[in-house]
C-alpha cells in the first residue's frame, strides 16, 4: 500500500482527485469509495477518467502507467 501511494505523490497532478479508503470502506465514505474492493486481496488502484474506470491495478507501475495515460 505504501508504494501505491509513494508513486501516486511522486508527481505533480494539479487535476487529479484522489480517493484513498481502508478496506472494508466505511458506509459513511463517499459514494466514490462505495463498492470499491480489494482485488485478489491485494491494495487495489481504481483510475477513472472522464466517468470511466480502467481495469483496477495492484502494482505501483502499473498504477503509474494508468495515471500518466489520463493526464
Amino acid at each position: 500500500m505504501q508504494a501505491m501511494l509513494d508513486e501516486l505523490w511522486k508527481i505533480y497532478r494539479p487535476r487529479m482527485i484522489a480517493a484513498i479508503s481502508f478496506y472494508p470502506t466505511m458506509e459513511s465514505a463517499p459514494s466514490l469509495l462505495q463498492n470499491r474492493s480489494l482485488k485478489e486481496s491485494q491494495p487495489t488502484a481504481y483510475i477513472c477518467n472522464d466517468f470511466l474506470c480502467r481495469q483496477p491495478v495492484h502494482t505501483p507501475i502499473e498504477m503509474s502507467i494508468l495515471l500518466d495515460s489520463t493526464a
